[in-house]
């Protein structure tokens, strides 16, 4: 059996792909509350590039539609701590709404949320740039432009449930407590 040597063949001067990089996104606070999404560099903050595009996706309408966009598309997903926190004031809010929801699918009226609830994920902001100004204010008004961005995205669909399922198959079931009774023969 023979071995052939690799000959030197000139390579061709083809320009490198670009490597696509992992980079991070975080929220921030601003002295008036208003969250912001910012690029980050800590690696704390990396996110796989497909994931950070969808995600800047979902904030481009503003910072409620990501936040909604983090708790119905990203539930289950692995995140910096500013976003978990984020998409946890959004899935809390969410639970609000379908705990209260009619069964004919229709909103219940605006509300900011339980007092404590809210004090609660007040304390549990990460250490983010302006955590110093988390409050529950700060969490009631983040809650109440989240609401808003349910309702201008259910008045587009009509059905608050219907719409819920569409956006995530086992979100619509949270909040709710179902009960099954079971009976046993020949016991009155």
């Amino acid at each position: 059996m023979t071995t052939r040597r690799a000959e030197n063949r000139p390579t061709t001067d083809l320009p490198a792909r670009p490597a696509l990089r992992a980079s991070g996104l975080t929220l921030r606070v601003s002295p008036s509350g208003q969250l912001h999404l910012d690029e980050s560099e800590s690696d704390d903050d990396t996110l796989p590039p497909e994931r950070h595009h969808r995600i800047k996706l979902a904030f481009q309408p503003g910072v409620a539609a990501g936040l909604l966009g983090l708790a119905l598309d990203h539930a289950d997903t692995p995140l910096p701590p500013s976003l978990t926190w984020g998409r946890d004031v959004a899935a809390a809010c969410l639970q609000g709404l379908v705990a209260r929801a009619d069964d004919e699918g229709r909103l219940p009226s605006p509300d900011t949320g339980p007092t404590e609830r809210l004090a609660a994920l007040a304390a549990r902001v990460p250490p983010i740039r302006g955590a110093e100004y988390v409050d529950s204010d700060v969490v009631a008004a983040v809650w109440t432009e989240v609401d808003a961005a349910v309702r201008s995205a259910v008045g587009d669909h009509g059905d608050f449930g219907a719409w819920l399922a569409a956006r995530h198959a086992a979100r619509h079931l949270v909040g709710r407590v179902h009960l099954h009774l079971a009976e046993k023969r020949g016991d009155p």
